[in-house]
Order: structure tokens, then sequence, then C-alpha cells
């Protein structure tokens, strides 16, 4: 079974996710009302994925995921926001989530949302990913990459592995790592959230 932990400032709003993935089968295993509460409950479980408000009192979601994945390595985050502009997706993605949906869509979305990063995977809602996809502007991912760097990278972003990558192109699994690695170096990048990132703001996914 699939296990989340929910971070979001207000009672009813957690009340109202926990009762919305319950019904999924998604066990919610804690909650928190903001991100400092949030990494003291997440050092004594084990989850697949933490849905993090924007909003939290003190440091934003954004802000502090870096140190909430800190607290759970072996969980994926969505991150749920009032923001419908593809700036806050990036810097989402960038910050190191694997999901983002906007919060009038969470009743529609979300639970695709948890079952999709649960695996590995990367998703966004349906509306902001068109609108990332109309956003996107050719830049140093599309100057400085091959071709086939590029559709490596636009892989990776969508959440599959170096192995599901191979086969879709047949090619070795090394030599996608390959080409991951050159990517990464061309764009000056150190982690796969940063190439992610790329990946969404110049159209590659």
């Amino acid at each position: 079974m699939t296990s989340a932990f929910v971070v979001d400032d207000h009672a009813v709003v957690r009340a109202g996710l926990r009762s919305l993935l319950a019904e999924a089968g998604i066990d919610v295993v804690g909650d928190a009302a903001d991100a400092e509460s949030a990494i003291e409950q997440l050092r004594g479980h084990e989850l697949d994925v933490l849905i993090v408000d924007v909003n939290l009192p003190g440091r934003n979601g954004i802000d502090a995921l870096p140190d909430l994945l800190a607290a759970a390595p072996e969980a994926n985050a969505i991150v749920l926001s009032m923001q419908e502009h593809p700036r806050y997706a990036r810097q989402a993605f960038a910050a190191g989530a694997r999901g983002y949906v906007v919060k009038d869509a969470v009743e529609r979305e979300l639970i695709a949302g948890v079952e999709t990063v649960a695996r590995g995977g990367t998703f966004v809602d349906s509306a902001l990913g068109a609108r990332l996809a109309e956003d996107a502007t050719p830049g140093r991912a599309r100057q400085e990459l091959s071709r086939r760097e590029q559709e490596v990278v636009g892989l990776v972003a969508r959440g599959l592995s170096s192995r599901e990558i191979a086969e879709q192109l047949w090619l070795s699994p090394r030599t996608v790592e390959n080409h991951r690695l050159r990517a990464m170096r061309k764009l000056g990048v150190s982690s796969r959230s940063e190439l992610v990132a790329h990946a969404f703001d110049e159209g590659l996914v």
C-alpha cells in the first residue's frame, strides 16, 4: 500500500486530504501544520509520498522541501499550491519535487499524482502541464544538447529509469547514463531535480 504524509497549515484541508487519500487506498501515516514539526515527525516514518502545501507558516513549502526530503529520504514529494503560474512549478521541481498539483484540481488530480510519484515518475496537473508547454522557450538545453541528449533529459523528467529509457530508445543503460551526465555537465546542473526543472522550463517533456 502506498503511504503518504501531509503538510498543510489548515486542519480542515489536512482532514479533507486524509479522507480523499484513504478512499483511494492510500495510507496517510501522519500530518503536520508547518515544516519544522513535519521534519520532526518524518524522522520516525518510512513513506512513499510527501504532500506539501506551498503556503506554510514560517518557511514556505518550496523553501523547506530539501529539508523535508532529507528527513524522509525514501519519499518523493508533491507540492500543492494555489498558484497556477508555471514559474512556481519550476521552482518546486528545482527544489526537489516530483509532482505539482494546483489546489483547485486536487480532487481530480491528486490521487493520480500520488500514484505516479510513488512509482518514481513526474506529475503536473493537466491544465498546468499545458501552460508549461505553451510557455516553454528555446534556451540552453535546446541550444547546447544534442537531439539524443534532449530525448534522454525529457524521459528522465517523465520519471523513467535509465533501463526504461534504454528500452524505449534502443540503447544500453550505460549509454543512457552517459547522455544524462553529459547533459548535466553542459547545463551546469548537479542534481536530477535541477535537470527536471530545465526539462519543464524548455518544453522537453
